[in-house]
């Protein structure tokens, strides 16, 4: 699934800021051969292989999100280190987990700690690891979990806590008494967090099949076969190398076949004839309808098709309805999802306020300076091209008979599904994220491979910037 998919680094690090866990087996599927290979060659096994890639890939997750990652580093190179660190080190065991697990009295075993974490409500799990093993703020945690306010979300952390160390409590009587109290409990939930994110990987991930090279006795029997049919092919068409009789009797087999050939193109040429009469008429059909023009000369980097029709509304977005060749030509179609309009949207930016992405923002414009210092002072330097904002989406609009309500994104392409009027489509961009405006309510999206339903944004604070 994720392996069909190509991703840039800076939407990797966004999609494991906001939790996407469909980036995991992406980065595993991207970077098994190369781990692979490694292992292999240091006496190691195809398993431990596995395992090694899936341990490196949660510590990186864990490196992102504290910001210990160093942007001006590829992403891949920096996976394939950590792998052979560990592997170099450790010989697969991970020196990453016992750091983040050690807790500072030994009479706490983090292992019992985890499982007092897997007993709680799955909300309560989740803000805890968003607050130890994760390190989000109050923020982040309110739009991705998507509560009312940072206040709510505050009071459902003290809650999931008080409860954890309830349970603690049972096993440990003596754990009020900690002075550490914080680090026991983070060592727990880290704990937790690591094997759940492991888990998840080891249940979705495929394992990219390795392409095995063709030994000598497959290809003596490949030779047998290829022999096999040619003699074959000999007997059946009574071939003889000095036969001129035999030589006259292929030839008008080959003439017989020529003329049974002919015969049976004609019904397929008149058929390929009348196919491309109905499509000219339909093109004559949308070209003669009435082009609505307005004022899209400033639209020099969009690339309108032809032959379709044009709106613009109220927005000044650009609409294309689309049309389908209804004609009949004597089979059945059963339709299913039905594709209505193709927009391209303008992305209505809003003033954005200092997140915890801050210093990443701060080094990459730092970065982006030096690069334009180098590349005036050394013009054959081959630098790393800036990935530009996107500031038009191409949107589709489909229609499900089955009422399904949701979206995709991936890159600039946005397919929509339950929102068929082009009027209740807008983008606003707010805090590095994509908002749709539709009607009353806002809803944010979220670069992914699959369909996610529409979540709505119940932020006041947020709401309130996005309607300024």
């Amino acid at each position: 699934m994720a392996s069909k998919t190509s991703f840039t680094d800076y939407e990797l690090v966004r999609a494991i800021h906001l939790d996407n866990k469909e980036v995991l087996d992406y980065l595993f599927e991207n970077n098994y051969h190369k781990v692979r290979k490694l292992v292999l060659a240091n006496g190691g096994t195809e398993a431990q292989a596995s395992s090694a890639l899936q341990q490196a890939i949660v510590e990186l997750w864990y490196q992102i999100n504290h910001h210990q990652f160093k942007p001006e580093k590829d992403l891949d190179t920096y996976l394939f280190n950590l792998v052979k660190d560990g592997w170099g080190k450790e010989k697969s065991s991970s020196a990453f987990y016992h750091s983040i697990t050690q807790t500072p009295n030994k009479q706490y075993d983090s292992d019992v700690i985890s499982k007092c974490v897997e007993i709680i409500e799955p909300l309560q799990k989740t803000l805890l690891c968003y607050y130890y093993f994760e390190g989000y703020d109050w923020a982040r945690m309110t739009m991705i979990l998507n509560l009312e306010n940072k206040n709510v979300t505050e009071r459902k952390f003290d809650e999931s806590k008080n409860q954890l160390h309830s349970l603690i409590k049972i096993r440990y009587p003596e754990i009020d008494n900690e002075k550490d109290f914080e680090r026991v409990i983070s060592s727990g939930v880290c704990a937790f967090r690591y094997k759940e994110l492991m888990s998840f990987i080891q249940n979705n991930v495929a394992i990219p099949v390795v392409e095995k090279s063709i030994n000598l006795t497959w290809i003596l029997v490949m030779l047998v076969i290829i022999i096999g049919g040619i003699g074959t092919w000999l007997y059946s068409n009574d071939f003889s190398f000095d036969g001129k009789e035999k030589n006259e009797l292929s030839a008008i087999k080959k003439k017989d076949t020529l003329s049974d050939e002919s015969t049976n193109k004609k019904p397929k040429e008149k058929e390929i004839k009348n196919q491309q009469k109905r499509i000219n008429q339909t093109i004559k059909d949308i070209d003669s309808m009435e082009y609505i023009a307005k004022d899209t000369s400033k639209d020099e980097d969009l690339q309108i098709p032809n032959g379709k029709i044009q709106e613009v509304n109220s927005n000044g977005d650009i609409i294309i309805k689309e049309v389908i060749d209804t004609s009949s030509n004597g089979d059945i179609v059963v339709k299913k999802d039905e594709l209505l309009f193709t927009m391209y949207c303008r992305v209505v930016d809003k003033p954005t306020v200092s997140d915890t992405l801050s210093e990443v923002k701060s080094k990459e414009s730092n970065t982006s300076t030096a690069n334009q210092t180098a590349e005036l002072l050394n013009p054959q330097a081959k630098l790393p091209v800036e990935e530009q904002k996107i500031k038009v989406y191409q949107v589709e609009l489909w229609h499900s008979p089955v009422n399904y309500k949701g979206y995709k994104m991936q890159k600039s392409k946005i397919i929509i599904y339950g929102i068929e009027n082009t009027e209740m489509i807008s983008l606003v961009s707010f805090d590095e994220n994509i908002y749709l405006h539709s009607g009353p309510n806002f809803y944010m999206l979220i670069p992914s491979i699959d369909f996610r339903p529409f979540l709505k944004l119940k932020d006041k604070l947020t709401i309130a910037e996005l309607t300024k």
